[in-house]
């Protein structure tokens, strides 16, 4: 029943539930376990604890940057991206570190998922543009400009066109060329 795997949640040695916020938060028993003993189970086994981990951190909220680390390594490519996203979407403006972190990585995802998911690389060309690494963003979101026309219009699709669009208007913004306020209207 309903009751009986909340209770055993609620006794659980690796998990503590915080009555004031309402959320589960992972103990420091758990988080060594995931670093340290994951050995132990087999490869099916390890991924569905790194996705339940990266869950848990996810609903928490303070601890995103390990849910980002516990989705790579549960293979959890989608939601890793979704991660990165919320909090780029939070943090506009990182630091280099965190930017650095990010890069790693987006840049970690296997090619094919990367064909698949266009945000992939709006993250590392909006990450370049946050660096100030404006060529490396500008040729990026260019490609990805280009990959994004071409595409059927879906509203996802359309949607990140538009911050791809807005995106150039910054590059061209930062190299002070005119012709800006074009990608913006766009």
């Amino acid at each position: 029943n309903g009751n009986g795997v909340m209770d055993s949640i609620r006794n659980n040695i690796f998990i503590a539930f915080d009555e004031i916020s309402g959320l589960y938060l992972l103990q420091t028993m758990y988080r060594s376990f995931l670093h340290d003993k994951n050995y132990t189970l087999t490869e099916q086994e390890r991924k569905e604890t790194y996705r339940t981990a990266a869950d848990c951190f996810m609903a928490d909220g303070r601890h995103m940057m390990e849910a980002i680390d516990c989705f790579t390594k549960g293979t959890c490519y989608r939601e890793l991206l979704h991660a990165i996203q919320s909090i780029w979407n939070m943090h506009m403006g990182i630091g280099t570190s965190v930017a650095d972190y990010f890069l790693q990585q987006l840049d970690g995802l296997p090619e094919d998922f990367n064909e698949k998911n266009p945000l992939a690389d709006f993250l590392k060309a909006s990450i370049y543009l946050n660096n100030l690494e404006i060529d490396r963003a500008y040729h990026l979101y260019l490609r990805l400009r280009d990959r994004l026309e071409k595409a059927p219009p879906a509203e996802e699709t359309m949607a990140l066109l538009g911050e791809v669009y807005m995106g150039l208007g910054s590059v061209h913004m930062l190299r002070n060329r005119e012709d800006f306020g074009v990608y913006y209207k766009k």
